[in-house]
């Protein structure tokens, strides 16, 4: 559980990064920033697979923040990083900040609730999860979208029901792309016929 808190705590600060940014920064800036990370993510990526020792020196470092797969796959946080570029990059600002937030913040804490209820064959995916998941995107889309970046209160919702659904499902594509791509997508669509 120690080692859940600290990749979540890792990926929820991380992941807010470009939201708060978009608060306060144009959003080429926001833009440069992300994209900047994500490249040096994906260059870290490359190295470690090409060359053996460096993926052990890169273990040894990251030690508990890494899950078992990744240690011989992509970091969830190279996944991260790249949705969130992409998000920026494709979406209005103010529905990106907000479709990032759902992945940091919702994504995050739904994992932690889910696995201190843990059951079954699948642990952290049960409905104490999947609630903690929508509640938290929901509240933290409320702060950044309706508060902040003067959002409609109903497009959040759905952003937020939207990205809760998205995580529980199992998918081929990592969740930290599906989760801000799905919401953002669902949110545009409604800011377009609201």
């Amino acid at each position: 559980m120690r080692g859940l808190l600290a990749r979540k705590a890792f990926h929820l600060i991380g992941g807010m990064i470009g939201p708060v940014g978009a608060v306060f920064l144009p959003r080429e800036a926001v833009l440069w920033g992300l994209g900047i990370a994500g490249a040096v993510a994906m260059i870290i990526e490359i190295i470690r697979f090409v060359s053996p020792s460096c993926n052990a020196c890169f273990v040894a470092i990251g030690g508990p923040m890494l899950r078992r797969q990744e240690t011989s796959h992509v970091t969830g946080s190279t996944y991260l990083l790249i949705s969130s570029f992409l998000t920026f990059l494709v979406f209005p600002r103010e529905v990106a900040a907000v479709a990032v937030s759902f992945l940091a913040v919702g994504d995050a804490v739904g994992a932690v609730v889910g696995v201190a209820f843990a059951t079954g064959t699948r642990p952290e995916k049960n409905w104490q999860g999947r609630i903690a998941c929508f509640s938290s995107a929901l509240l933290v889309g409320l702060v950044v979208g309706s508060v902040v970046l003067d959002m409609n209160v109903f497009v959040v919702l759905v952003g937020a029901a939207t990205a809760a659904v998205v995580e529980t499902l199992t998918l081929p594509v990592n969740d930290n792309i599906t989760i801000p791509v799905s919401s953002a997508v669902a949110m545009t669509l409604l800011n377009y016929f609201l």
